[in-house]
């Protein structure tokens, strides 16, 4: 179960601690969480009392009141579900690395789950530094590892999926829940997760759309499977019923396995062109992602997103003219000329969340309307990673990333875009009944209450 799952930070003998501790960062959930089984495993084994410790950073770059009140909807029937196993969890609010280090003062051995952010990676290192006691992370938000699959940057979807396709079947294993034998422990001090709400930035509402927790998020993938997985595959998906998944928020905070959805798509009823067609999604384009964040320090920073081909073609075409050009303001407030435009902008303002191919269309002429690619690259980051509850996430940055041309090839030459895909309302027609989808958005009357605008 653990196959090369396991990173180590730290190598020690197990020491005399109080207890075994858990750092929960990325895999905020019970099932298919091997950090957590192999704590319980740890705890058991040396007959000592797991204590999970989850500790709320204010401070998380771009994070705001609407990722802060998912994120702790999660949590809380998180505690509810460790407590009826006999496992406490406590809440903490402070500097990350020192809350850590606190309480692995008294620890065994620490675990802890894996995130790709940069934040994450050093958090994990500079915690390693401080701490004399073993030290392990595990792997458990994507199927294959990501140094399994691959030892580098990788090209483009076509150049991943065959690594990852060969390493499926030695990661999609049963997963086998062990019983927690220890005590609860009672007396270490936790704070009410709720009041961390106040201490946030709240220019952006939580939403009412969605809700955090594994029981929301198992509610959304039987919904899906039951009713949509059917014609995933088909092109005319339906924008206005919301013919896909919604599952990407629970799976940006780790409230449910990606193992555990690959697992019930595959053993559905649905057509086998559906499950490829999901499969595709959720495996390998996700794991592109991560990929490009693990090899790419610098995957947010403009300089550093493009193939040579696509930066040199953007930079060429810099200077062509544009019909339209709106600023950041006129963007955020959904003022454009193109309704499709404006109507998926509304929708990731009021709901945190937007489409897939929505999504891409939306960079695509963010990018046709700015005074150059730098201005709309930061442009989508600033947007997406405000509105959106996924937002912030390697799936986020890749995403953005692709509208300028990463994991993609050249196209013909046309101005603004040079060889840089192109996308336009025509094709939204095709494909969609967009007209339906712009009706259903452009409300003034429901529209201006989630904005939190800059200070001009």
């Amino acid at each position: 179960m653990f196959h090369n799952r396991i990173r180590t930070y730290r190598t020690a003998a197990l020491s005399s601690g109080n207890y075994v501790l858990y750092w929960m960062q990325q895999s905020q959930r019970t099932n298919y969480n091997h950090a957590l089984e192999y704590a319980i495993q740890v705890a058991n084994k040396s007959q000592l009392p797991l204590l999970l410790l989850f500790v709320f950073d204010i401070n998380f770059p771009e994070a705001n009141q609407r990722h802060f009140a998912f994120m702790i909807e999660g949590l809380k029937e998180l505690e509810k579900s460790l407590k009826s196993q006999g496992i406490r969890i406590i809440f903490k609010q402070g500097d990350m690395m020192s809350e850590v280090v606190k309480l692995a003062k008294d620890a065994s051995i620490l675990i802890s789950d894996y995130g790709y952010l940069r934040i994450q990676r050093v958090w994990r290192d500079k915690v390693a530094s401080l701490i004399n006691i073993p030290f392990y992370c595990f792997e458990s938000d994507i199927v294959v590892p990501v140094e399994i699959t691959s030892n580098k940057q990788e090209y483009m979807a076509r150049t991943i999926r065959p690594k990852i396709e060969k390493e499926l079947e030695d990661y999609l294993l049963p997963f086998h829940s062990t019983e927690y034998e220890g005590t609860y422990l009672e007396k270490y001090d936790s704070i009410n997760p709720d009041n961390i709400l106040e201490l946030v930035d709240d220019s952006v509402k939580p939403v009412t759309s969605f809700h955090g927790g594994y029981s929301r998020a198992v509610n959304k993938l039987n919904n899906f499977i039951q009713q949509k997985l059917n014609n995933y595959h088909l092109h005319n998906k339906d924008l206005v019923d919301s013919n896909y998944s919604e599952l990407s928020p629970y799976l940006h905070f780790g409230q449910i396995s990606v193992i555990e959805i690959v697992h019930k798509i595959k053993t559905s009823s649905a057509p086998l062109e559906a499950k490829v067609a999901f499969l595709e999604q959720i495996i390998i384009r996700r794991e592109l992602a991560v990929n490009f964040c693990y090899y790419n320090q610098n995957y947010d920073n403009f300089d550093y997103i493009n193939p040579k081909w696509a930066a040199d073609s953007l930079d060429f075409h810099t200077l062509d003219k544009r019909e339209y050009l709106y600023d950041l303001d006129i963007l955020e407030l959904a003022q454009t000329h193109d309704p499709a435009w404006n109507a998926a902008q509304l929708q990731m303002v009021n709901t945190g969340y937007m489409h897939n191919y929505l999504r891409m269309y939306w960079g695509k002429k963010i990018i046709e309307w700015s005074i150059s690619p730098r201005h709309a690259y930061y442009n989508m980051i600033y947007l997406n990673n405000k509105y959106e509850l996924d937002g912030r996430d390697p799936n986020a940055f890749t995403g953005i990333a692709w509208c300028l041309g990463n994991h993609d090839t050249a196209w013909k030459e046309r101005d603004i875009f040079g060889k840089v895909r192109y996308m336009n309302y025509q094709g939204l027609k095709r494909k969609f009944d967009i007209k339906s989808y712009e009706d259903k958005w452009l409300n003034p009357n429901d529209t201006t209450i989630s904005f939190g605008l800059r200070q001009l």
